[in-house]
């Protein structure tokens, strides 16, 4: 998502940590947590007048996989989830108790 969604998005939620962006999916792609849309999907968005460029900052239809990672204060990576229905997401309690174990 371009950093002025993420803006957005924080000060609706009033979150108090920084949302990070990836504008193209480079990060996503390097580590193998992004995938292609479907030619049919991507033809049934610029039918009602959607872009990919409107959120993503780019042309490309190349998005991330759902995914969700809790990073410890001694920096490593507690927490590392990876799903393709972008409907399923991992319980809140999960993720935290990552952080303390």
């Amino acid at each position: 998502m371009l950093p002025s969604k993420n803006r957005e998005l924080k000060a609706i939620l009033d979150l108090d940590f920084e949302l990070l962006s990836d504008i193209g999916n480079s990060y996503a792609k390097k580590i193998g947590l992004a995938f292609r849309l479907p030619e049919p999907i991507v033809a049934a968005y610029g039918r009602i007048g959607r872009t990919a460029g409107e959120f993503n900052g780019v042309a490309s239809w190349d998005l991330p996989f759902t995914a969700a990672f809790a990073v410890g204060k001694d920096c490593r990576v507690r927490y590392a989830w990876k799903e393709g229905d972008y409907t399923f997401r991992p319980e809140i309690e999960t993720i935290i108790l990552a952080l303390f174990s």
